[in-house]
């Protein structure tokens, strides 16, 4: 699809979206006699407007959100005498109105998830790539290679409805799995099943799993500088067709040719820009690039009263020491995490703006065979500052005497804030040594470093991934099924909204996590690609969502205004206007503050790398 094309598309969408929403308002408050004074698309300044008997229609500039003002929202307002005014209805049709536009969301979701299959759109099959041997999956015997067809009875469609399925339920919940297979020497694909298996949610991971993941395609969707693939000259999204003559058509494919093939030259067929070519790759003139260390773990998301809360864990913490091991690497500190039962002592030497927190609290009991919970999660800490996390004995840092918790302010006189920065430098002139100034602790220190540059043996592309394997969905041109289609997504998709939401409330994930209109736009865009249907699918899933956050309770949303609906039928009579009005500014001010924040990192995202450090960022 043409970039104008889809720009049209994304305003069409976004402005069905909000002006179904609106109309549920709209149709519901025409239904009980309301009176109707304005009903407006879009914020902001008005485009155009025009007056319709009582009511006066608007488009308006900005095309985010829109209203419907109704006479009489409280008694106290100048229409509140109004026999048509919403105050002077029922409770009962009051909340009708304000959760008629939710209504309308979940609605539009159901028509829009039932059309796009008819359409038809690129999924993810629910095809197996790889098995965790240690998880629930992989003991029950699931195999790379098997395709889902159904989960207690419920048919599968796509990989990510093997995942709603799982999230769906508290760990510990027992599944019923049935899978398609093809053994070797066989051309016919058997039915075969697996009863009890049993998800597990591990210190760590977001969401319940059983351990499998979904086919990924041989097109590289991102490489590390300096890696030996950047080095063999290829490129992101350039698709691998071939190894040495032998057809490759997923990444696990092409892992497994090059792991099992003779060390030495081989010769990839690649399609770039439409075109293919072989791109011969000789080992020998590689070199892999070795920093010698690695950024500090850091706290991410902190689960209120969680025992790491409890114990004074906070996000952006960094863990300069566990269980007495200094500075551990990211998998160190993983595997040490989720080897402790629960119970057990967990003792956490913290790094927080240059002072050191030493910590100790106990892992908790989950029910539903959930396992234990410490309550937070972590990753690598590329932000400021740029620090030193765990050094390899004898590697480059160990040689240039740094030491772990040191942090590099500046590399070759260029100023130093974040981890990509670091390695963007050294690995500038790789062959070069860097002069770096360090502060440890409190003093300031040179110190001269050169990235270690070992001979690569083998060519097996380790510093590269590959791109989620999208096939075309069958149509679904039964009514029937594409209803039934349709109702079920829309209930996956609720579920997952509400879980998303609670895990930010309570710290599990980061709201690093969090995006925005210029975020939406953005993934609209590129989801846009990929054909009208898929972009149907997308756009039924930000109905869901739109219509989930807007019955949130809290003010200013539509929740907020049936809260104070049930609030004032408790109380029998309704909040004063004061009242109303303070909370309603509050409301308004934390949305504001919520909008610029995800906006100001939907747009940090966008900024290239260069530009943001040119400004300091």
């Amino acid at each position: 699809m043409s970039t104008a094309i889809i720009i049209v598309e994304i305003a069409v969408a976004l402005g069905l979206i909000i002006f179904v929403h609106e109309c549920g308002h709209f149709f519901s408050a025409k239904l009980f006699g309301v009176r109707v004074n304005r009903f407006a698309l879009g914020m902001g300044p008005i485009i155009v407007k025009w007056q319709r008997g009582e009511t006066e229609y608007s488009l308006r500039w900005i095309p985010v959100g829109g209203f419907v003002d109704l006479a009489g929202e409280h008694p106290t307002a100048e229409d509140g005498a109004d026999p048509r005014g919403l105050c002077n209805k029922p409770a009962w049709q009051k909340i009708v109105v304000f959760s008629a536009g939710v209504v309308m969301n979940g609605v539009l979701a159901i028509v829009l998830f039932t059309v796009a299959p008819m359409v038809g759109m690129l999924t993810v099959p629910p095809v197996i790539g790889g098995v965790a041997p240690d998880r629930d999956a992989g003991k029950a015997g699931l195999k790379a290679g098997d395709r889902i067809v159904s989960i207690d009875g419920q048919p599968i469609e796509s990989f990510q409805d093997i995942l709603n399925t799982i999230i769906a339920r508290p760990a510990g919940s027992r599944f019923t799995i049935v899978v398609q297979r093809t053994e070797p020497g066989s051309t016919e694909p058997k039915e075969v099943v697996f009863d009890g298996v049993a998800s597990k949610r591990e210190e760590g991971d977001d969401w319940p799993k059983i351990g499998i993941g979904p086919e990924y395609e041989p097109k590289i969707s991102g490489m590390a500088l300096r890696s030996p693939e950047e080095q063999a000259g290829l490129k992101e999204n350039d698709l691998i067709l071939a190894v040495n003559g032998q057809p490759v058509s997923k990444w696990s494919q092409l892992t497994r040719a090059l792991e099992e093939g003779a060390a030495g030259p081989v010769v990839l067929r690649i399609r770039r820009g439409g075109k293919e070519q072989d791109l011969p790759i000789d080992p020998a003139k590689l070199k892999d690039y070795k920093l010698g260390m690695v950024p500090p773990v850091i706290i991410g998301g902190v689960q209120k009263n969680g025992p790491a809360a409890k114990a004074g864990v906070k996000a952006g913490d960094r863990a300069a020491a566990l269980n007495d091991e200094p500075w551990p690497t990211l998998e160190q500190f993983t595997k040490t995490i989720r080897a402790g039962e629960a119970g057990s002592t967990v003792r956490l030497a913290l790094w927080r703006d240059g002072e050191r927190v030493d910590v100790a609290f106990q892992k908790e009991v989950l029910p539903n065979n959930e396992g234990s919970r410490i309550g937070f999660t972590w990753g690598l800490a590329a932000g400021r500052p740029a620090q030193i996390g765990n050094i390899d004995p004898g590697g480059a840092a160990d040689l240039a005497r740094l030491m772990p918790g040191d942090i590099v302010l500046q590399a070759n006189d260029k100023k130093v804030s974040k981890w990509p920065y670091l390695r963007e430098d050294l690995l500038e002139a790789p062959d070069k040594p860097s002069l770096l100034q360090i502060q440890r602790g409190q003093t300031t220190l040179t110190a001269t470093y050169q990235v270690e540059a070992a001979p690569l043996k083998r060519f097996i592309m380790e510093q590269s991934a590959g791109s989620p394997l999208l096939v075309t969905a069958p149509r679904n041109f039964n009514p029937v099924k594409a209803v039934t289609h349709g109702l079920r997504q829309t209930y996956q998709k609720i579920g997952l909204a509400y879980a998303s939401i609670r895990q930010l409330s309570t710290g599990e994930v980061s709201t690093e996590t969090m995006g925005g209109p210029v975020r939406i736009i953005q993934i609209a865009y590129e989801i846009g690609t990929y054909g009208l249907g898929t972009a149907i699918n997308f756009w039924a899933m930000l109905s869901v969502f739109v219509g989930v956050l807007n019955f949130l309770p809290i003010p200013p949303f539509d929740g907020g205004h049936v809260l104070f609906v049930m609030i004032d039928a408790v109380k029998g009579k309704p909040v004063s206007m004061k009242t109303r009005q303070v909370v309603w500014l509050v409301g308004w001010a934390m949305v504001g503050l919520l909008f610029i924040f995800v906006t100001y990192q939907d747009v940090g995202r966008l900024v290239p790398e260069g530009i943001l450090r040119w400004l300091g960022g």
